[in-house]
């Protein structure tokens, strides 16, 4: 079944996408099916934000950071991915300046498997989570409050000029992004997926060139690890 896009029926939340593939086959059996929904962890971020904020009646004047932790696992038969938004607001009081920290967390995908690995992903939500991730890193986040006190939130280019408004105060930001995950998650991001007990994981040597502990190896570098990242 091909990718499509479906409307969560209620306020708040973002465009869902869905989709079914083949995974692999075995002689004489039929191929294994990848049934995955997912959604863009940019936009369901900014949309969950500005719901959070607006129930927690915090304003945009009042954001000193934004921490957005991403995860992801496979549990249960399943692969789930997800992030939790940390809020920390700033606030005036009695000559003291208060520092308070808000959370809430997000799913942006889940991947019906019996078990999760580089090909995977790649198969199903690997491009969308990858531009989403790219677009909280490097745009601002915008927040702007009307004269009620009503919040919208969205990432935006840095080069993005907002109108000028007297009924509208907005503020840009630039969300701290992080990724967590256990090391076979990391395996798998980095493009190192199975090397354990194979590659060391500082350099380019192979496990019988790094045992002889002497030997000097090439150092890992980001461009190594984007060439051969997923």
């Amino acid at each position: 079944m091909p990718e499509r896009s479906m409307k969560m029926l209620c306020i708040g939340h973002t465009e869902m996408f869905t989709g079914t593939t083949d995974y692999y086959t075995v002689d004489g059996e039929a191929p294994e099916k990848l049934h995955f929904t997912e959604k863009n962890i940019a936009d369901e971020t900014a949309a969950q934000l500005a719901r959070f904020m607006n129930g927690k009646n915090i304003g945009s004047k009042d954001i000193e950071r934004i921490d957005v932790v991403v995860g992801a696992d496979h549990g249960k038969g399943a692969f789930q991915a997800g992030a939790k938004v940390i809020v920390t607001t700033k606030h005036n009081a009695n000559d003291k300046v208060e520092m308070k920290s808000h959370t809430f967390e997000i799913s942006v995908a889940e991947v019906i498997c019996k078990k999760d690995n580089a090909k995977v992903l790649q198969l199903t939500c690997n491009k969308r989570l990858t531009a989403g991730l790219k677009t909280i890193a490097r745009s601002d986040l915008v927040v702007q409050e009307d004269v009620t006190g009503y919040i919208t939130c969205s990432f935006l280019p840095a080069t993005t000029n907002l109108p000028e408004s007297d009924t509208t105060t907005s503020i840009r930001t630039r969300a701290n992004l992080y990724v967590t995950g256990d090391l076979a998650f990391y395996g798998m991001v980095l493009g190192r997926e199975s090397m354990m007990g194979n590659w060391c994981y500082l350099c380019h040597l192979s496990h019988s060139e790094f045992s002889e502990l002497t030997k000097d190896g090439k150092d890992w570098t980001n461009e190594d690890l984007l060439e051969i990242s997923a």
